[in-house]
């Protein structure tokens, strides 16, 4: 399209530079330009001799306005008649990134990295070569009285997700040899995946032996909610009963041991169909002194040391429990 543009302009300037080589200042021929036919292909600046370099000639404002000479920024440069953009090659660009190798994000000085939203710091990682490393994630709410869930992990599986599936967290640290070892973690796995149904344990792995991490103490939905500890044969913990897998000892140190304590009343329990369903030894033995079956009293090892009155049974003083 070939338009045909009027012009009546007496132009001593268009284009200059501070330190013109052609004598300190604006330059340009003194020719006057009164019309001319332009097409889209054949504007040219023939008529600009001399500018100061590097520079270019345009608009940098967003309406209609004259020419002006724009200095070059930082990293930009000309190479011949190419404008170059050099150190943005590591940019990080909305959308994502193409490096063709592993991206770091970060600080090469001692300054903190944050992460933020609405010119708010959400996460920060301090800084420091031997001592910095600390993450402090931030999380602001108008919740008052309820836990807000200010960290979040998910885990999808591109199967079906079945019993034992869940998420993990690994704790890791140095060795008296080697770097990020294996300490233990914390995780969470359907003991039900079935959607209607599904249930959850909260478990908790540690390293023995320099072993792999196992399960120690497990959180557990059943019934009204129970606590087991051990790893093999547990004890576990629900709301009125405590189930031991092994023999199990309550007290096994120096230290005194109460039973009760207060106006409840303390019993002891045994379906066992034995003459020593239920004993009570004295110290530093195992002979029982008190044998309770499923018949009642069925005596004591030592019956002179023991006063048997029917009921209750009353057991001496030197017979410490």
């Amino acid at each position: 399209m070939v338009k045909t543009i009027f012009l009546l302009l007496f132009i001593n300037v268009i284009a200059y530079s501070q330190h013109n080589s052609q004598g300190g200042g604006k330059y340009l021929d003194s020719a006057s330009i009164l019309s001319s036919e332009l097409s889209d292909s054949s504007i040219t600046f023939r008529k600009i001799k001399y500018i100061n370099g590097p520079r270019l000639i345009g608009n940098p404002s967003a309406t209609y306005d004259s020419l002006k000479c724009i200095k070059l920024g930082t990293n930009l440069s000309f190479s011949n008649d190419t404008l170059n953009a050099s150190g943005a090659s590591g940019n990080v660009n909305q959308s994502g990134n193409s490096f063709g190798a592993g991206m770091v994000v970060g600080t090469n000085d001692n300054n903190s990295f944050d992460l933020e939203t609405n010119n708010v710091s959400r996460f920060s990682i301090t800084s420091g070569a031997t001592t910095g490393g600390e993450i402090t994630a931030t999380s602001i709410t108008t919740n008052t009285a309820t836990m807000n869930n200010a960290f979040t992990i998910r885990a999808n599986s591109s199967g079906t997700a079945a019993t034992n599936f869940g998420s993990n967290i690994l704790f890791q640290g140095e060795s008296s040899t080697t770097d990020n070892q294996d300490m233990g973690s914390i995780g969470a796995y359907w003991n039900t995946a079935t959607h209607a149904t599904r249930g959850a344990y909260l478990s908790f792995k540690l390293v023995k032996n320099g072993a792999a991490p196992l399960e120690y103490f497990l959180v557990s939905q059943n019934g009204a909610g129970e606590i087991k500890v051990g790893n093999g044969t547990r004890v576990t913990l629900a709301t009125n009963v405590l189930t031991t897998e092994t023999p199990f000892t309550v007290g096994n140190s120096s230290n005194a041991l109460t039973l009760g304590g207060s106006s409840g009343t303390v019993g002891m329990v045994s379906s066992a169909n034995s003459s020593t369903a239920c004993l009570i030894n004295g110290t530093n033995t195992t002979t029982p002194c008190l044998k309770l079956g499923n018949t009642g009293y069925t005596g004591t090892a030592d019956t002179k040391d023991m006063l048997y009155t029917s009921v209750p049974y009353t057991v001496p003083v030197e017979q410490e429990l």
